[in-house]
Order: C-alpha cells, then structure tokens, then sequence
C-alpha cells in the first residue's frame, strides 16, 4: 500500500520563505516514508509518500518500527518559516 499526500499553500502576496523542513526518507523492510518541501514562485509545495511493505513485524524488529513511526512524526511536525513584509511592501 503507498499513500501519496500533496500539499500546496499558497505563499501570501509580500511573503517570503525563510525556512522550509528539509526532505527526508526512512527506509526500512516494513515500511518507507520521505518527503520533500520545494517553493515554486507563490507556492509552497509539500509532497509526502508512505509505503507499506509488509503488515508484519516480528517482535525484535520492534524498536525499528517505534523509531521509523517516531521519525515520521517529527517530520509531519515540521512546518515553514515566512518573513512578513516590512511596513513599505504591505499591501494596502
């Protein structure tokens, strides 16, 4: 099973990016994650895909699967920086 998530937000006219999370991928036999942030002209483009390899995890594979979920987590935690414009490029 792999689940493909997209999200696009639109950058707020005088906004700029400062920060976005940087991409990352985990790869394990049970599962696979990455995902990956890139700015396009007034967009903010976020792209995340989610693999299952197997249903099944034997009992001492089950630190791998708490770190691989943990990371994944922090990673779904991440979030953009934008700077606000200076008084003189506000819209009005």
């Amino acid at each position: 099973m792999i689940k493909l998530r997209h999200q696009q937000p639109t950058v707020p006219p005088g906004y700029t990016i400062d920060e976005v999370p940087q991409s990352v991928a985990y790869d394990n036999t049970f599962a696979s994650y990455k995902s990956e942030t890139h700015v396009v002209e007034n967009l903010l483009r976020y792209t995340r895909t989610y693999e299952i390899k197997d249903v099944r995890v034997p009992m001492e594979r089950m630190g791998d699967l708490r770190n691989f979920f943990r990371n994944v987590g922090n990673d779904e935690r991440g979030y953009a920086i934008m700077k606000a414009p200076s008084d003189s490029t506000k819209p009005n």
